[in-house]
């Protein structure tokens, strides 16, 4: 589920744009231009410490087009409105074309899309994660500016149960927040192929802090001499292992501190879980 707006025109200048948007949290993933404009493609843009989801501008031929995606907390929907009414400025754009509504007016468009809309937004969005999960199809993984965020039937329960239901989906919008913007590195993700041919995704533990992802297998790299060196567990297995080291984040992914001295320990017990994939 996503919104895009459209605007008819010439590429701006990327630094005339970020001048216009005039927010200072505001970052952008590429800075290509060529002659002196945003070069062809997507670029994501956030605010730092604040987004829930990305804010995709693709630049393409003679248009500007903003896509703001489910689940995308009023902050987001604010900055997209500012790309928008920026871009339509440097290009003499007085309308956009709005996905659902048709033309609307430039000077229209921060009562259009504003906050009530970007609320209704976020309710509207919850609510179908809650039909899939509801429905067996959870965990769901929803990618953020730095990292999925993963919400099923446990999380989805905490935060009902946190408050009064009408404020749930704020509460929802608070835990993709604090996922997101942990300053703490996520463990790379690798996708492996089994004999059969079906996927497995595993995630190395190296005893060090991080932010361990939903992933099949956690693996251990021992540099004691034990063979074999590297070796996979379960994740479940990774959490009963890390025990109060390990900080659940959302439905799937956990922050984990280093293991320091008890490192060593941990991986000799950690080999007596190893798994073999055929």
């Amino acid at each position: 589920m996503s919104t895009t707006i459209t605007v008819e025109g010439r590429a701006p200048a990327l630094a005339a744009l970020v001048a216009a948007i005039d927010r200072p949290e505001v970052r952008i993933d590429r800075d290509d231009e060529i002659d002196g404009v945003m070069a062809p493609g997507l670029y994501n843009f956030i605010l730092g410490g604040i987004s829930t989801r990305a804010t995709e501008v693709t630049i393409g031929a003679g248009t500007i087009e903003v896509r703001i995606f489910s689940m995308a907390s009023p902050d987001d929907v604010d900055l997209a409105m500012r790309i928008a009414r920026g871009a339509a400025s440097l290009c003499g754009a007085i309308a956009v074309d709005a996905e659902g509504l048709g033309e609307v007016a430039v000077a229209d468009l921060a009562t259009t899309f504003d906050r009530a809309w970007a609320e209704h937004q976020v309710a509207s969005g919850l609510g179908v994660l809650r039909a899939f999960i509801a429905d067996g199809r959870g965990p769901i993984a929803l990618p953020g500016p730095r990292r999925d965020f993963t919400i099923g039937s446990r999380l989805l329960a905490e935060l009902d149960a946190a408050g009064d239901p009408a404020t749930t989906p704020a509460r929802v919008l608070a835990a993709m927040r604090a996922v997101q913007w942990l300053r703490v590195r996520t463990a790379a993700v690798f996708l492996g192929t089994r004999s059969d041919g079906t996927k497995f995704t595993l995630a190395p533990w190296l005893g060090d802090e991080v932010v361990f992802p939903a992933v099949d297998y956690a693996a251990i790299n021992d540099d004691s001499g034990a063979q074999p060196a590297v070796f996979l567990i379960e994740q479940r297995q990774l959490v009963a292992l890390a025990g109060a080291r390990w900080r659940p984040i959302d439905e799937q992914q956990g922050h984990l501190t280093a293991m320091g001295d008890d490192w060593a320990a941990t991986v000799v017990a950690a080999r007596a879980l190893a798994v073999t994939i055929a």
